[in-house]
């Protein structure tokens, strides 16, 4: 059963560093200044969660039970303060939980933009729905019908949560990328390019990843398949003397410098 548990716990750890690198992933592609603050929220969010594994599986199976009751009581607010403890509990979860749902909503009914309005509402939805889930676990509403949640349940819904909305997160920014269209570089600065030996078509497929998007929405944009967009791409990686993406972003930065 120790090692059992000892697994769960690295089950809950990796589940919950997947999802906030998926949140960095999307950050670093898409450039959303939000999706920083959200993955910092899935670290704290997937840290409450190994700290309840910690209290209430992997302490119940290393201490002697005597010793787990006893933490347990020590933990436990008095009774002269369980009300106000139960209080500013409930207060900590609206406000990090429903409160900030409210609020995005409140924010998303603000933007113009009918896609990204739409695509917003579901992801914030979606998170709602994993909030819900959470808290109906939390409550062993289960139980109504003669079937209590597991504690390792409930850890895994908080850590499983979050996959819905990043998983829709993840389409909508595709979707939101190939719709709209982003600022070009400057026509000089691509003049620039051409003159260092990319072709014009280079040039247009090395624009596009400088503003975020990934070889497969790069080719929808200009028409072309995947395999083109990587060969170009390629190529101007080659002439240009840079490796990866990263290297290309410091590359134009640099000549932007230059130049101003």
């Amino acid at each position: 059963m120790r090692a059992l548990a000892i697994g769960y716990f690295f089950l809950v750890a990796a589940l919950a560093g997947l999802a906030v690198g998926m949140a960095y992933r999307l950050q670093t592609r898409y450039r959303q200044r939000w999706l920083s603050p959200y993955a910092l929220f899935l670290v704290s969010w997937g840290a409450f969660g190994l700290l309840s594994v910690v209290q209430y599986i992997l302490a119940w199976e290393f201490l002697p039970h005597s010793v787990w009751n006893q933490l347990q009581v020590i933990t436990r607010p008095p009774e002269s303060l369980a009300i106000a403890a139960s209080v500013i509990t409930l207060v900590f979860k609206v406000g990090m939980m429903y409160g900030s749902i409210a609020r995005a909503l409140m924010a998303i009914r603000q933007i113009d933009d009918p896609l990204e309005r739409a695509g917003l509402r579901r992801f914030v939805l979606l998170q709602l729905g994993g909030f819900v889930a959470f808290d109906l676990a939390v409550r062993d509403v289960t139980s109504l019908v003669g079937v209590h949640t597991p504690d390792t349940v409930i850890a895994l819904a908080q850590v499983c949560g979050t996959y819905p909305a990043l998983w829709w997160l993840a389409i909508f920014l595709r979707r939101r990328a190939v719709a709209r269209p982003a600022e070009p570089l400057p026509a000089d600065l691509k003049s620039e390019l051409v003159a260092l030996g990319l072709s014009a078509r280079e040039s247009d497929v090395i624009d596009l990843p400088l503003l975020g998007l990934g070889q497969k929405e790069v080719a929808e944009r200009l028409f072309i398949s995947p395999d083109t967009s990587k060969k170009h791409t390629c190529n101007a990686y080659r002439k240009l003397g840079v490796r990866n993406r990263v290297q290309l972003t410091c590359f134009v930065q640099n000549r932007v410098a230059r130049r101003g």
